[in-house]
């Protein structure tokens, strides 16, 4: 029986119907969706790995940045001041002189006085005659013809009773004579003790003719000995002092008692109170009073128009030894003349105090730094010279900076030179040196290197 067919049952398709997608199988679709595939590596927007590269990128130069920053300020914060040495400067410094010499001169007659080293002067530029001060030079000139060494007595000379009776003929013309021993002999030393001693111008003239022919074959020998000597204003015609021609200016016997008192055998003789001298009944006495004075070394006595005398004396005046000289011409009498060179040498000895030439805190220097700090560089302590008619010193300083840069830090030392003595002084900083800001070291590297 032919069943109808249900229009509301669904349309039944034919199992050999041909499918629209041929290639879309069973198959196919299930494999297609069981495929695994491989699961992210992360959930982040971004991959991990370029990130940290990024961030490496960036730290590491940054690091690199800062440790050289600190490198950079550890350099120059803490880097020695080696090549930044400040600028030390000097300050010419004047040295206070003293003041001219005033001396109070004897009322009668010409005076002189000196010191060692700083020149003479006189109350008159006249020349007086020198009487037998005159036999200063011509020991000297003797000495310098018939050389002698301390200890040394010197060639021999024999003597007549024609040389003792001359001995008499100069007594009789109001000379200075001493005897001689009648076929005896004197040696050279003894002869110029009696002359230098004693006086004697009969001795003088003994050892004068020994050696020059004429007065003036001799007056040309002592000129000469002068001259090479530097002592000016004396004039010598013979070799007693007989002759008032024989002359000087007052101040120039100073000079003449300085070179002679170098000559060790002269300043041996002037020195010696009293001596016994063969063919002379009595001991020689020094004619010079003034040896029994404390410092007194001599030199000689002489008289003519009137009394002379030229006296060296040897002084300790702030530690240090100074000669001092003093001339007097043409005194009343000895007593007179004596007086007056001690009231001289006192007067003398009293100028001649120590003066404070340099002060303590005299500026002698500046030091600067390239930074721009300054300080001043002064003395730290007085200086005091013996200084006398106007002479004056000089200095010397050696300035340079210690390790201690603070107020009163020491910068060296300053030397200061008279015609007598010396002194030293430290040198120190007046104010603080301060070293250089933070701020200047940052900013200023290459000069704290070295580099420019």
């Amino acid at each position: 029986m032919t069943q109808l067919a249900d229009p509301d049952a669904p349309e039944q398709r034919s199992t050999t119907e041909k499918p629209v997608l041929p290639w879309v199988t069973a198959e196919w679709l299930t494999s297609r969706h069981t495929q695994s595939f491989p699961e992210p590596d992360s959930l982040d927007l971004l991959p991990e790995k370029p990130l940290k590269r990024g961030i490496s990128r960036v730290l590491v130069p940054a690091a690199i940045l800062v440790g050289l920053g600190a490198s950079y300020v550890a350099a120059t914060l803490f880097f020695p001041l080696t090549n930044l040495a400040p600028n030390v400067t000097k300050t010419p410094v004047t040295v206070t002189a003293a003041a001219p010499a005033l001396p109070s001169w004897p009322i009668e007659g010409a005076a002189g006085v000196g010191v060692q080293g700083m020149g003479s002067i006189s109350s008159t530029f006249e020349q007086e005659s020198m009487a037998s001060i005159t036999k200063v030079i011509t020991a000297m000139v003797i000495l310098e013809a018939l050389p002698l060494n301390p200890g040394e007595q010197g060639p021999e000379y024999y003597f007549t009773q024609a040389d003792s009776n001359l001995y008499w003929d100069y007594l009789r013309n109001n000379e200075s004579a001493l005897d001689v021993p009648v076929d005896g002999t004197l040696t050279e030393y003894q002869l110029l003790q009696g002359i230098l001693m004693g006086s004697a111008g009969n001795y003088t003239d003994f050892l004068a003719e020994q050696i020059w022919s004429s007065d003036e074959e001799y007056a040309a020998a002592a000129m000469e000995w002068l001259n090479r000597n530097g002592i000016t204003g004396i004039t010598v015609v013979e070799p007693t002092g007989i002759n008032p021609a024989n002359s000087a200016v007052p101040g120039s016997l100073s000079r003449l008692a300085e070179v002679a008192l170098q000559h060790p055998v002269f300043a041996e003789i002037v020195a010696t109170p009293v001596a016994e001298i063969p063919g002379n009944v009595e001991p020689v006495t020094n004619t010079n009073n003034l040896l029994a004075d404390p410092g007194v070394i001599g030199v000689k006595t002489g008289s003519l128009e009137g009394f002379n005398l030229l006296t060296a004396k040897d002084v300790v005046i702030d530690g240090t030894t100074v000669r001092l000289t003093a001339s007097v011409i043409n005194q009343f009498d000895p007593e007179t003349r004596d007086a007056e060179t001690r009231r001289l040498l006192a007067d003398l000895e009293v100028a001649l105090a120590p003066i404070n030439a340099v002060p303590a805190g005299t500026p002698v220097g500046n030091v600067a730094t390239v930074w721009g700090v300054q300080a001043e560089l002064r003395t730290a302590t007085d200086s005091t010279l013996l200084l006398w008619n106007g002479a004056g010193g000089t200095t010397e300083s050696t300035l340079e900076l210690g390790e201690d840069w603070n107020k009163g830090g020491n910068a060296g030392s300053l030397t200061v030179t008279g015609p007598l003595n010396e002194r030293i002084t430290d040198v120190e900083l007046a104010s603080e040196l301060h070293g250089p800001s933070a701020w200047w070291r940052l900013t200023h590297p290459l000069e704290l290197w070295g580099l420019v």
